[in-house]
Parts: structure tokens; sequence; C-alpha cells
């Protein structure tokens, strides 16, 4: 479908004349669309490096209404575009049966995730490296830029194979290289170590909770990366 529109454009800013400007209405997945597919539909550079900088984040468009919800994006120009948004589901379908293994995985993986695009993969790779592995889906929305509305998009394209994270040894790493872990700080590696040195070796990793050396939340978050 396609239709060609032709309108008028006053620049209100200079006493200049009317300018006439002609655009194009046709069939479009915002997912998909280039910016130069934007600019004949009649959206300005401006709104379209909004549009780029959501995608590149790596938002996605669902629904034609997530559409509208694009600040830039006024209700007038919504309205004229509505009945021309069409989103690939077919596409959609295809792409969440793919699973990935994510501590296993390269950006070109990840990009086969539907929602996942290049510079939000490195950003997870980014992540990994930090905390050693991914241990469960849910630290996923603690990557940057990772929302929640499509990390519920992603999850089911993940598994995660635990066998892959990095330990770190609480017998006998010392405080640099514990404190090296994105879930520890200098003071909680200083406190493993103290209580090693006064009481020996930890017969099992419960005693970081139980003797009161790191507070449950921490606990809970490094417990799956800790090895004796």
């Amino acid at each position: 479908m396609e239709n060609y529109i032709k309108i008028e454009k006053i620049n209100f800013s200079k006493k200049t004349p009317k300018i006439e400007k002609n655009f194009f209405l046709f069939d479009f997945d915002p997912n998909t669309t280039t910016k130069e597919e934007f600019t004949k539909l009649g959206i300005t550079e401006k709104q379209i490096k909004v549009i780029e900088n959501y995608r590149n984040k790596g938002g996605r468009f669902f629904e034609k209404e997530d559409f509208k919800k694009i600040y830039s994006i006024s209700d007038n120009l919504y309205k004229k575009l509505e009945n021309y948004i069409k989103i690939n589901f077919d596409k959609d379908k295809k792409l969440e049966k793919i699973v990935i293994e994510i501590n296993n995985s390269n950006i070109d993986d990840l990009q086969k995730i539907n929602g996942i695009n290049e510079f939000l993969a490195k950003r997870i790779i980014k992540f990994r490296k930090l905390i050693g592995g991914f241990v469960d889906k849910n630290q996923l929305m603690e990557v940057y830029g990772l929302k929640k509305e499509n990390f519920e998009r992603i999850k089911n394209n993940i598994k995660i194979d635990k066998s892959k994270i990095k330990k770190i040894n609480i017998n006998f790493d010392d405080i640099k290289e514990l404190s090296k872990h994105y879930y520890l700080t200098y003071f909680d590696a200083k406190n493993i170590v103290e209580f090693r040195t006064k009481h020996g070796s930890f017969k099992k990793i419960d005693d970081i909770l139980e003797k009161k050396i790191l507070p449950k939340e921490i606990f809970d978050k490094i417990k799956e990366y800790l090895t004796l």
C-alpha cells in the first residue's frame, strides 16, 4: 500500500514563502526501516536519531503502539503512520525458537536472538566477563541498556551452562584477586581473608554467611562463584 502525499510546511521562525515537501506513505516495519525510508515517510532527522538510538540499545517494536512510545513521535505523526506500521510477526516467531547458551556465546550468536543487537551483545559479553559468567537469567537485567520488557522478550531464548562460570577460591585467593569480582568490594575480600587467617580454611561455602562475613544479599549473589 503506497500513497503519495503533498504537504505544505511553513517556517514560522523566518518570513519566508511556504515550502512544499513531498513524501510517501507505505507499509514499514520500524524494526528494520532504514534512515532513507524513514525520511520518505516524512520523519525528521531528529526523530530518526531517537528511533535509531532506541534500536541500537536493543529496543524492539513488538506492537505498532510501541512506536507511539518513542518520545519524539507526536500523536499527529503516529495517527498519520499507524495504518502503515506492519510488524513482521512471522520473523519474530521464527527467532523466538532460537535458544543460545549465554556463557559460551559470541557477539554473532547473541544477535540471533530477537531483541539483541550488536551493541547489546557487546554489553552482555562485557558484563559476563565482570561476573565470571551467568548463573541466573535475571542477571541480564543488570546489563546496562537492557530493559525489563526486553528481558521478558528474550529470556526464553537463553539457557545457562553453569559449568562455564569462573570460580574464585575463598581458601587460597588473596584480597586483590577476590576483590576483582564484580559482586565483591575490597572490604568484602578483606573480611574473607582476615577470617581465614584467624580461624583457618573454610570448611564449607555457607560459612561465609553463617559467620556473618558477608551480608545475605551479597552472599546470595556471590555464592555460586565460590569454591573451596
